[in-house]
Order: structure tokens, then sequence, then C-alpha cells
């Protein structure tokens, strides 16, 4: 374990809060990997085997192929397809400078969750808002 990560990870909003047992124990879980400019971390459609947390650098979110979000340190993605019966992925995720992230398996992904309750509150959350988003996107109506 990175003691450096370790103390780092009490800075991303989606871990802040935790207390030292439940982030040590999210450090444990993850594995931490480096990307370049470009790089494709998940495709529209594809079944979702990973969730991963923006550490530093920068993505961008297409549907259908068109600009959706920037998403940038701090920003997580990919909890749609493992919390959703279908497992499918609603976007494509590319990297747009190079970037750290931590990324947790399925298994890893539960563990985490199980171990952190206000984790998994802040994930349904934004699983809500992406979901209404897909779904609104897909029949052509905005959300209020």
């Amino acid at each position: 374990m990175g003691t450096a990560r370790f103390r780092n990870l009490a800075h991303l909003d989606l871990f802040s809060g935790c207390d030292d047992r439940q982030l040590r124990g999210i450090d444990s879980l993850c594995t931490e990997v480096g990307v370049g400019s470009g790089r494709v971390l998940c495709t529209e459609g594809d079944i979702g085997r990973e969730f991963f947390v923006l550490t530093d650098g920068s993505v961008t979110v297409l549907r259908g192929g068109e600009p959706l979000a920037e998403l940038d340190t701090g920003d997580w993605f990919g909890e749609v397809a493992l919390t959703s019966s279908r497992r499918r992925r609603i976007a494509t995720v590319v990297s747009t400078a190079a970037s750290r992230l931590l990324v947790f398996d399925l298994r890893e992904f539960r563990a985490m969750v199980a171990r952190c309750p206000l984790v998994e509150r802040r994930l349904n959350e934004s699983s809500v808002v992406r979901t209404a988003s897909y779904i609104a996107s897909r029949h052509d109506v905005a959300l209020l």
C-alpha cells in the first residue's frame, strides 16, 4: 500500500469523509495505472468489467461518437455498467491527457462499496443521474 496514495484518497470527492480504516481498505483493493493521451478506457456497448477513479489527468466521455462530458482529477466513471443488470457501458471514455487512474474490477468494486456506505451513496447518486441522461438521450427528451 502506497502511503502517498492512501493519504491522497481522502482528498478525492468520492472518498472524502471515509475514515482511515476505510481508506486503507479501499487503497488495498485498487490498482493504479498510467495512460497516455488518446487511450480508450471503455467502449460504449461493451460489457463493463472495471470502475475508474481519475487521480490525475482528463478524459472525454462520448456517446454515439459525440462528446458528452469532460472529466478530470477526482472524477470517476464505470459505475453504471457495474451496477446495472445489463452490465453494458453507456458511453466511451478516452483519455485527453496523460492520466493516472485507480482501477477496481467488479469484485474490488463491490468490496469498496461494502466498506464505505458514503461511497456507495455517492456512486448511487451519480449512477442515477448518468442513467437518466442516457435514457433521455435515447428517447430524445430533455431532463428537467
